[in-house]
C-alpha cells in the first residue's frame, strides 16, 4: 500500500522482494532480492564432507535453494556455488578438490578445484526429479538414475575433457535409490520405485550383471539403501503409506 511498483513474494525458496514489479520482459524483467534474513526456510536433500579430520568443508543440496558450500561450524553464511534445487551432492574422499554437486534430474556440476571454475555434465532431461546418485571415490565414477529402469555411468568425471557418460540397460523397473559398496568397487545397489532391491555387479565393466535380492518381500517405492559390516548387511527403506517402511 502506497508503493505500488514494489512487491513482496513467496514461494518454496522463501521470500522476495522486487523494487519495480511493472518492468516488462523486454527491458530485464523485475528483479528479485531474497529477503531470508535471520530465519531458516531451507531444506536440505543432502550433505557431502570432507575426509580430513578437522575439517568444517560440507557440500549441502537444498530445495530450491542451490548447493552450498560451508566452511565454517554453526549457524553461519554459506556460498552458493549452483543454483536451482540442490540435488545429490559428493566430495571425493580420496582427492577432495574433486566435488559434485546436482540440479534436477541427471544434471550435475563437476569441480577440481573447489569450485573456482565447473563444468556440467548430463543432459538435464532423465531420471527422477531429484534423482538418485552415488559416487565411488575410487573409481572417480558418478553413477545416476536414467529412465526406464536404465542406469548413467560416468566414468573419469573428474577429467574436464571428456563426460565419459554410459547408458546401462538393466531391465528393470524405475530407478529410485543407489549405493555403491564400500566393499567391492564394482558392486552397486539399486532400489526401484516397484519395491525391487538389485545387485549390479562389474558395475565398471562393459556387460554388468543384475540380480534380484528383495525376493518380493518389499512393499512400495524404495527411498534407500545402506550397506553394514559388509555386502550381505543392508539396509532399505520404504517410503509408501501403509507398508513396512524398514527392513
Amino acid at each position: 500500500p502506497g508503493h505500488p511498483n514494489e512487491a513482496v513474494i513467496t514461494n518454496d525458496g522463501g521470500v522476495y522482494y522486487t523494487k519495480d514489479i511493472t518492468v516488462p520482459e523486454n527491458e530485464g524483467k523485475p528483479i528479485f532480492e531474497v529477503r531470508n534474513r535471520g530465519y531458516n526456510v531451507t531444506q536440505f536433500y543432502s550433505c557431502a564432507t570432507k575426509n580430513e579430520a578437522g575439517s568444517h568443508y560440507f557440500l549441502a543440496g537444498a530445495q530450491d535453494n542451490g548447493s552450498h558450500q560451508f566452511e565454517q561450524v554453526g549457524i553461519n553464511a554459506t556460498f552458493e556455488i549452483t543454483g536451482g534445487d540442490g540435488g545429490f551432492c559428493f566430495i571425493d574422499q580420496d582427492e577432495s578438490n574433486i566435488q559434485i554437486t546436482s540440479y534436477v534430474f541427471n544434471a550435475y556440476f563437476v569441480t577440481n578445484n573447489e569450485w573456482t571454475q565447473y563444468r556440467d555434465v548430463g543432459s538435464g532431461t532423465q531420471g527422477l526429479f531429484i534423482n538418485p546418485t552415488d559416487y565411488n571415490s575410487s573409481t572417480n565414477t558418478l553413477f545416476a538414475a536414467a529412465d526406464d529402469g536404465n542406469l548413467f555411468r560416468y566414468k573419469n568425471i573428474h577429467f574436464s575433457n571428456s563426460n565419459n557418460e554410459d547408458l546401462l540397460e538393466l531391465g528393470i523397473d524405475q530407478i529410485s535409490a543407489i549405493s555403491v559398496s564400500p566393499y567391492h568397487e564394482d558392486t552397486v545397489f539399486v532400489g526401484t520405485t516397484t519395491g525391487e532391491v538389485y545387485i549390479v555387479s562389474d558395475a565398471t565393466a562393459n556387460e554388468v550383471d543384475v540380480t534380484s535380492i528383495s525376493n518380493n518381500m518389499v512393499t512400495g517405492y524404495i527411498s534407500s539403501i545402506a550397506i553394514g559390516a559388509d555386502n550381505q548387511h543392508i539396509l532399505i527403506t520404504s517410503t509408501s503409506y501403509g507398508v513396512q517402511s524398514v527392513w
